[in-house]
């Protein structure tokens, strides 16, 4: 059976195999100036072995598997430029096994694990330029377990953060490095709320401050070492040491529009 794009009947769209009255056979898709862009199968009206979907080009865009109407199998996508974008797999319609994503310049993207649908096990995804970026772990879905960051560029494979998910939520502590490996912070987690529970500096006055707007005080903080700050009417009223929550009221990152260095303001 064919249907067409005019009343004319010159311009196919679509041709499919019937038995019976049902879809039973092969079926093609066409643009309408007769470019082929999707060919498969059917088997008794539900798609059915392998279907294959075309760029304008004519390159193949996805190439999926089918059994009575669900997906089964290995299904491969591809950019224009023929470079595989991921592979998947699936059992009766359902995300099974490992699947992969590629940036278009062919480097690994990610790996994901799926369990009868479910996300499940080591997720990882990668920087384009190489190196690992993340990795976490599912379980039924939810991120439980270790989650860790790297750095990216010359810093590849310098871990970047690191803490811990229970059942979808953050929990206890995390910390975060520079790029040298040495540590920025540690704070931990609690009803869902985080608190920094040290904070250090380093030969670079620029790079320990960028967090400082999301931190709770509620307990003792302490920065390591206390920080230096120039003597300046800006400054007159920045102080450098670690204090209870119950003495501050607030804290936040500024810098001296004179001397444009970083400051610390605590507020008592």
């Amino acid at each position: 059976v064919t249907e067409y794009y005019d009343a004319g009947q010159q311009q196919p769209k679509t041709t499919t195999s019937y038995t019976n009255g049902m879809p039973n056979g092969t079926h093609t898709e066409y643009s309408v100036d007769g470019r082929v862009l999707v060919r498969g199968w059917f088997k008794q009206g539900e798609m059915d072995s392998t279907w294959t979907h075309f760029y304008s080009g004519g390159t193949a865009k996805s190439i999926e598997n089918y059994k009575s109407g669900f997906l089964n199998g290995t299904s491969a996508y591809y950019y224009k430029n023929k470079i595989i974008a991921q592979t998947t797999n699936h059992i009766k319609g359902l995300a099974e096994g490992e699947w992969k994503l590629y940036y278009e310049n062919g480097s690994p993207q990610a790996t994901e694990h799926y369990v009868k649908g479910k996300k499940q096990g080591v997720w990882s995804n990668y920087y384009k330029t190489g190196g690992i970026q993340s990795q976490c772990t599912y379980s039924n879905d939810v991120l439980n377990g270790q989650y860790q960051e790297w750095h990216t560029g010359s810093n590849t494979n310098k871990l970047k953060c690191s803490g811990m998910y229970i059942m979808g939520q953050k929990t206890g502590t995390w910390t975060t490095f520079y790029p040298n490996g040495s540590v920025i912070q540690k704070g931990h987690y609690q009803d869902s709320t985080w608190y920094l529970d040290e904070l250090y500096t380093s030969s670079n006055p620029n790079s320990a401050y960028d967090i400082i707007p999301e931190i709770n005080f509620f307990h003792l903080i302490k920065i390591f070492p206390p920080l230096k700050i120039p003597d300046c009417e800006c400054n007159s009223n920045f102080h450098s040491y670690y204090s209870v929550q119950k003495s501050i009221s607030s804290i936040e990152a500024k810098r001296c529009k004179v001397h444009g260095l970083p400051s610390l303001k605590i507020s008592c």
